[in-house]
């Protein structure tokens, strides 16, 4: 008898306690994170001059996107997510996946970098926030005939963009949208020999190498309030040569791409290098060397500023061998991106 009630009670004890067990793991909360999905948008106009057109469509391969790496942080900048999108995903401008180690109600940091190799693995924000981009006379430094007909740079031009997010309840998917911008800008050059100097002169102008001067060599990847304005680049450091290729009766047509800039002091621009030979008689002993700088502050704000992802458009006239009697129009416009339509 003693015997039984002894094993009756042991039963009664292990059951117990694989009741508390079975409720403590019950308890243990979910690893597996949230559901997110991504989505690609047009980037929103910037601030500009106004323009009679204020949207430029790009060329094909000013908005393919290659590659894309979307990384997620919390708000301590801890990387919780460094993801390459498939090209399925690319191609639909849509990824849905699971966030880890997040809950619903918290505060991420979403980040998208398109056309870069990154570092295998990024830690934390501020490791991305210091990548720089450096490749900007591989990018686009070449003639006019090349650049205005495919990237210079196998990867394509790069962008990035960012966007925050609260994540939403177990169950509900949390939707982010990321607009995304190029790191550079498009400039477009018209340079006009004009019927007014042929009044003037009875010879002939020849366009020596269009340049553009003082722009930085180096940009953030991550845009920020203060670009990097790091670095300035010499004459003949952007240049483009004035031939066949972009010459359409009288006028010279140039394309350049560069990196934004932030504040600048008064003559320490961003300068357009314009030089030309006017020869009077058709013998070179009588030749001008005529040089036609512009600094270029395409900004509303002033202060020499350039902005990424923006288009601006420089007509110059050439009425004269005289720089002081130089005339030329500015305008602005949103540079399209791959999500619009």
């Amino acid at each position: 008898m003693k015997k039984l009630l002894f094993i009756a009670i042991t039963m009664a004890l292990l059951s117990s306690c694989l009741d508390e067990k079975e409720e403590a793991i019950a308890n243990i909360p979910e690893k597996e994170g949230l559901t997110v999905t991504v989505t690609f948008t047009g980037d929103p106009a910037p601030l500009l001059k106004s323009s009679p057109a204020n949207f430029v469509e790009a060329e094909p391969w000013e908005k393919e996107l290659k590659t894309i790496t979307i990384l997620a942080f919390k708000e301590n900048g801890q990387c919780i997510l460094q993801r390459d999108l498939n090209a399925a995903e690319i191609a639909a401008r849509v990824a849905t996946f699971t966030l880890p180690f997040t809950s619903s109600g918290e505060l991420i940091k979403f980040h998208a970098v398109a056309n870069i190799t990154l570092p295998a693995t990024i830690n934390d924000l501020t490791e991305l926030e210091e990548l720089k981009h450096v490749h900007i006379t591989s990018y686009y430094s070449y003639s006019y005939g090349v650049v205005s007909t495919r990237c210079m740079r196998n990867e394509g031009f790069g962008m990035s963009g960012y966007t925050e997010e609260i994540m939403a309840s177990e169950g509900q998917k949390t939707s982010v949208a990321i607009s995304l911008k190029r790191l550079v800008t498009k400039i477009r050059v018209k340079i006009n020999i004009t019927e007014e100097f042929y009044r003037k002169y009875k010879g002939y102008m020849i366009m020596w190498p269009t340049d553009i001067e003082n722009s930085p060599t180096y940009s953030w990847i991550v845009e920020k309030d203060e670009p990097l304005d790091e670095g300035r680049t010499a004459p003949g450091y952007i240049v483009q040569d004035n031939s066949n290729d972009n010459m359409v009766g009288d006028s010279y047509q140039n394309l350049f791409y560069i990196y934004e800039n932030g504040k600048r002091a008064e003559g320490d621009g961003v300068k357009l290098r314009i030089r030309g030979t006017y020869n009077e008689a058709g013998l070179v002993v009588n030749a001008i060397l005529q040089t036609y700088i512009i600094e270029l502050d395409l900004d509303p704000l002033g202060e020499g500023i350039i902005r990424r992802n923006c288009c601006y458009d420089i007509e110059v006239d050439i009425n004269d061998l005289q720089d002081k009697n130089l005339q030329y129009r500015v305008s602005a416009a949103r540079w399209e991106m791959p999500f619009d339509n």
